[in-house]
């Protein structure tokens, strides 16, 4: 077995218990090798969540429900992929830290109408509505510097957690269905419009966290100068603003 701190002739330095990293100035066993890398992808999760739910029947026309969910995750690790990469792989510890599908609070409600009149004008439409209120996911902190001369721009200062929540931006959403039925002989035609966050809320995505940290610049000496960034944290992207649709379908 692989002992901590045992350095494999080649190209593999192992730093126990977590992570094979490559050193590139080890030598080579083979020289007609090129670089090699072996990912591990452990990892630890604590999900812990209290749901509730209410639901009321179709009667008279009429049904809806809603849930809402309280809940707490924590991990030392995203999803794997490079730009993902533990910022301290020595210290798994470092990396526990709220996780970026962590949402404390989310509250799903809905509703569905359907017209029990016989009169002409006003039977067989339909309207239904959902709305989704939930808090803002956590994102990773990067700074897309080698900060520790690792090798490595997947650095964070050593006093920031791995992710970080912003409460700007509630998410809010609310997307609307009507439409109507209206026989034609033996077709039956429906008439559909929808409205997708019908209010316009602006729910923001994601923030500038990788790669915004820090500015760099080189002084008289040609060291590096790291300046903070103050486009940290300000929102990047946004989720879709209103959306609107129109539809026609025949049913024979």
């Amino acid at each position: 077995p692989i002992k901590a701190g045992q350095v494999i002739p080649g190209y593999f330095r192992y730093i126990a218990p977590y992570d094979l990293i490559y050193y590139p100035e080890d030598a080579k066993i083979n020289p007609r090798w090129d670089n090699r890398w072996v990912y591990l992808t452990d990892g630890r999760t604590l999900h812990k969540a209290f749901v509730i739910s209410l639901e009321k029947r179709m009667g008279h026309g009429f049904q809806a429900m809603g849930s809402y969910t309280r809940s707490t995750t924590w991990d030392d690790r995203d999803q794997w992929s490079f730009n993902r990469a533990a910022s301290r792989p020595e210290d798994r510890g470092a990396e526990w830290s709220y996780s970026t599908t962590h949402r404390p609070h989310r509250l799903v409600v809905s509703a569905v109408w359907q017209s029990p009149f016989r009169n002409v004008l006003i039977r067989d439409w339909s309207v239904s509505a959902i709305g989704v209120f939930q808090s803002q996911n956590a994102e990773e902190t990067k700074a897309n510097i080698d900060l520790n001369n690792d090798k490595s721009p997947m650095d964070r200062p050593p006093d920031m957690a791995r992710t970080k929540l912003f409460n700007d931006s509630f998410y809010k959403n609310i997307d609307l269905h009507v439409s109507r039925s209206v026989p034609v002989g033996r077709v039956r035609a429906e008439v559909i419009a929808e409205a997708f966050n019908l209010f316009n809320f602006v729910n923001y995505r994601t923030h500038r966290v990788v790669g915004f940290m820090y500015l760099t610049s080189r002084n008289a000496s040609g060291n590096t100068v790291l300046t903070p960034d103050t486009r940290y944290g300000a929102p990047a992207t946004a989720h879709a603003p209103f959306q609107g649709q129109f539809g026609f379908r025949l049913t024979f």
